[in-house]
């Protein structure tokens, strides 16, 4: 190993300083997942609570929400996680439902994401019925954006503007952009944290 000093490296022979950086990597990737799980935890939990609340006489059953995440978080991506995965129904009756089988997955779990995205009537939905379905569904997405992800972001751009970040650009639309200014990218997981906190203070206020 031309160039390399044996006294300090490993015994197969990869530099302590690289074997180092990769534990420092490591333990930064665990960290940023933790805080991540974190949020998506309180997120998922207080978006269902709210769609129950006030969409529980809507669909009839357990309202279920999937946030999707990338495998790294960063400031920039915070608002579209928060703002995109699935809403899912397990209803109490799945007979009630049993027109929408083709959006339901093996342990009974209705995707209304799926079906909110539709564009045609499904095979075996009469007109009518799909009617009534996609007055049902623009309810409980008009509740999830109004009551869900639109105060969600707001808490969060506060909470960025405190760490030095831009604000998330709040739309009708799900998702959207962080504006970040030169914070440096170690204090992600600490902002997470922070988040996370304000997430879990919420939903104990929240009746």
């Amino acid at each position: 190993m031309e160039g390399v000093d044996v006294a300090h490296t490993t015994e197969i022979g990869i530099p302590l300083i690289n074997e180092k950086e990769n534990m420092k990597n490591a333990q930064s990737r665990y960290e940023n997942s933790q805080a991540t799980n974190d949020i998506r935890f309180h997120g998922e939990a207080m978006y269902a609570d709210i769609l129950k609340k006030k969409c529980g006489e809507i669909f009839l059953g357990q309202y279920v929400i999937l946030l999707t995440s990338p495998s790294q978080m960063t400031h920039r991506l915070l608002n579209k996680f928060l703002a995109n995965g699935q809403v899912l129904l397990y209803p109490d009756n799945a007979a009630e439902y049993a027109d929408l089988h083709m959006y339901c997955a093996e342990d009974g779990a209705i995707n209304l994401s799926a079906v909110y995205l539709a564009s045609d009537v499904p095979e075996g939905v009469t007109p009518e019925a799909w009617a009534v379905y996609r007055e049902m569904l623009k309810q409980v997405f008009k509740v999830l954006r109004s009551d869900c992800i639109s105060p969600m972001q707001r808490m969060v751009a506060d909470i960025q503007r405190s760490f030095g970040y831009g604000a998330p650009k709040i739309s009708k639309k799900f998702g959207g952009d962080v504006d970040p200014l030169n914070t440096p990218e170690g204090d992600v997981v600490k902002l997470m944290e922070s988040i996370a906190e304000a997430m879990k203070t919420e939903r104990a206020i929240v009746p």
